[in-house]
């Protein structure tokens, strides 16, 4: 909907969910969910990939998990500067990655992979969003595009405009 308003050049002073239940309360516009489809998607924001069903979902949490792990290892290896490496990158406290990941999740630094895979999917996957959300939050680090949060997404309601509406403007 916000498409087809960006479209027309029109702009609302509201909110869009306020302006649609508006106009559904009016009797301008009916919605409907159609029955098969699922109340709610399950998306990886990585790569907008729907990570539905028993089999899917869980192994979508973990590959997550495992690629956030393997950047925060990554950054917070401590590389001789003899062999390549350019040392730890730390933060203006002192902290590497895993260190303000763990403080901002609350957790200790080397227990940061055992909470991340504990527990029954969804709540590995809300924990996932957590780390995700403090590397982002971050004043030092950056996220890189090889993880990302994987999030529930209501279904959509399809929006008609009701037969008044179209009988009464000839639509």
């Amino acid at each position: 909907m916000s498409n087809l308003l960006e479209e027309l050049g029109i702009e609302l002073d509201c909110n869009l969910d306020v302006a649609v239940g508006n106009l559904e309360e009016f009797g301008a516009l009916g919605g409907f969910r159609p029955e098969d489809n699922p109340d709610w998607y399950t998306i990886r924001q990585r790569d907008g990939e729907f990570v539905m069903g028993e089999e899917d979902f869980p192994k979508a949490v973990d590959e997550e998990i495992k690629r956030a792990l393997c950047h925060i290892n990554s950054m917070s290896a401590r590389i001789a500067i003899a062999d390549g490496g350019e040392g730890v990158k730390l933060n203006d406290d002192g902290k590497t990655l895993r260190e303000e990941v763990a403080e901002e999740v609350d957790v200790d630094a080397d227990e940061l992979a055992s909470y991340l895979q504990d527990g029954g999917a969804n709540e590995r996957r809300g924990k996932l969003d957590e780390v995700v959300e403090a590397v982002e939050d971050s004043d030092t680090f950056e996220r890189p595009d090889s993880y990302d949060k994987i999030e529930w997404v209501p279904s959509a309601t399809r929006h008609h405009l009701t037969k008044q509406v179209v009988a009464r403007y000839g639509l």
